[in-house]
């Protein structure tokens, strides 16, 4: 994540920690903040110079924690943390699994992908909606008793954007994983699904993952006409925000292993993460021309398999 020319690098299991970047001052790594040992961080979304959602995905792993925490971005000092159990469904485990963030307006929408012990998808995913200014939970139906998030359609939500065009978020779904990884698209459980944060209500999936050829990945919204996300993890596909249409099934196809991140970087091109084979070869970041047919430069050796993107303006 990239805020006022920082750069935030989620250290997920294992290192359990944000560490900020400053792309200034030769990228030195001027604090790194732990979010306790063992708990996931999946997401980070700077709102302010002084304040930070973090979505832990594994929280169980420290007695007392919660699935979202409001930290200072730098220093990384614990504000509130924020519990969204009572989103979940009450199926015995109440995991939220919450994941990616955007803001609309002056609230921050959190994925939560419901998973159980096994994290495996066995319910609909939800969004919690967060008020920035009071750091509480928006109740999103309040005809319904106790506070409520959007319910999705889809299972296991994969990632969330946000286009003032169309007035509309884009959810992508990914369904439910087998033992071989791959999804059936042949169910009604994958795919592009919008919400309205007008009303709060989903509109279901109106895009099925069986018309793009495979699970989706990451999405990206850069008009009314057009839209990004991934099949199978292996191809870049499009789409249109507007008509919830296909529009290209194959834009680019990895060559090797899969590829984890999309991202539009405002300047006519879409970046694409490319991991290369199980060896590293042939990995670097993968820049679509979107005003010249969508021609194709790279991969540029960016010194490893790529994992995430993030755009910053150096002065």
């Amino acid at each position: 994540r990239t805020f006022n020319n920082l750069l935030y690098i989620i250290n997920r299991w294992g290192r359990d920690s944000i560490q900020v970047v400053d792309p200034t001052d030769s990228f030195d790594t001027f604090a790194e903040f732990s979010t306790g040992g063992g708990t996931n961080p999946q997401d980070i979304f700077v709102v302010s110079d002084s304040k930070a959602y973090v979505t832990l995905y594994q929280p169980e792993a420290v007695a007392g924690s919660q699935e979202v925490m409001v930290v200072h971005p730098e220093t990384g000092a614990t504000l509130k943390v924020i519990d969204l159990t009572g989103l979940t469904d009450n199926d015995g485990e109440r995991l939220a699994r919450p994941h990616q963030m955007i803001q609309i307006g002056q609230e921050v929408w959190v994925l939560l992908q419901d998973l159980d012990s096994a994290f495996l998808a066995d319910t609909n995913g939800k969004i919690a909606v967060i008020n920035t200014q009071t750091d509480a939970l928006v109740d999103t139906d309040p005809d319904t008793p106790g506070i409520q998030g959007i319910a999705l359609s889809g299972y296991n939500p994969n990632d969330i954007a946000f286009s003032a065009e169309t007035g509309l978020a884009y959810i992508t779904n990914t369904g439910v994983f087998g033992a071989d990884f791959l999804t059936d698209t042949g169910d009604n459980l994958g795919g592009i699904e919008v919400v309205d944060p007008e009303s709060y209500l989903s509109s279901g999936i109106v895009i099925d993952d069986a018309d793009l050829g495979g699970y989706l990945g990451p999405v990206e919204i850069e008009s009314a006409e057009l839209g990004f996300t991934t099949a199978d993890s292996k191809r870049v596909v499009s789409f249109d925000p507007t008509t919830f249409t296909v529009i290209d099934t194959n834009l680019y196809e990895s060559p090797g292993t899969f590829l984890p991140a999309i991202l539009l970087d405002g300047k006519g091109h879409l970046l694409v993460t490319e991991r290369g084979d199980l060896n590293g070869q042939g990995a670097g970041l993968v820049i679509l021309d979107i005003e010249d047919d969508f021609s194709v430069q790279g991969p540029l050796d960016v010194g490893g398999p790529p994992n995430a993107l993030g755009v910053i303006e150096l002065p």
